[in-house]
Parts: C-alpha cells; structure tokens; sequence
C-alpha cells in the first residue's frame, strides 16, 4: 500500500515494495485525476484507458522524451539570457 505523506503536492508519496508501476499510476489517477492535470506517459494500451477514465492525459513515452528535450533546451537557453556560467548549463541532466 501507499500512503500520502500529508503535503498538499500529490508527487510526494511513499510505495510499498512490490507495488507494480501500472497499481501505483491507477491508484494516483484514481485518487487526483479529477482535481489535477495528470499526466501519465505509457505505451500499455489498458493503462491509457485506465488513466483516462479516471481524468488524466495520457501521453507516448517518446513524447515525453520529446517534452523533456524541449524543456531542457529552453532552460539552458534561458541560462544563456541571463548570463550564467556554462558550469550551471552543464548541471542540467541529460534526457
């Protein structure tokens, strides 16, 4: 079982071990789908429609990949503008 650890943030949560990746996002989807943009990124068709139902959006792993990208091109970009060293730029993970 999981518990939520009381903050108003629904990304904190501990897992038991031997939970299953699809029990987890069916049980976040299930619990915050309906009061927060979810979004859950998996190829499992029945994982998808399950994540729908319950309110999230549901997206490819390689869009996520993409989004990702995206995200981190714009960060270093930003960097760039606001004059950072290129030892903060390179502190940015890789996807």
């Amino acid at each position: 079982m999981w518990r939520d650890l009381g903050s108003a943030r629904p990304s904190d949560f501990l897992f038991a071990r031997g939970q299953t990746a699809d029990s987890i996002v069916e049980r976040l989807a299930s619990k915050y789908g309906q009061r927060f943009e979810l979004m859950v990124a998996t190829s499992d068709y029945l994982e998808q429609q399950t994540a729908n139902a319950c309110g999230a959006e549901c997206i490819s792993p390689d869009m996520l990949r993409g989004l990702m990208q995206e995200a981190r091109t714009r960060a270093k970009r930003q960097l760039r503008v606001n004059g950072s060293s290129s030892a903060e730029q390179r502190r940015l993970p890789a996807v």
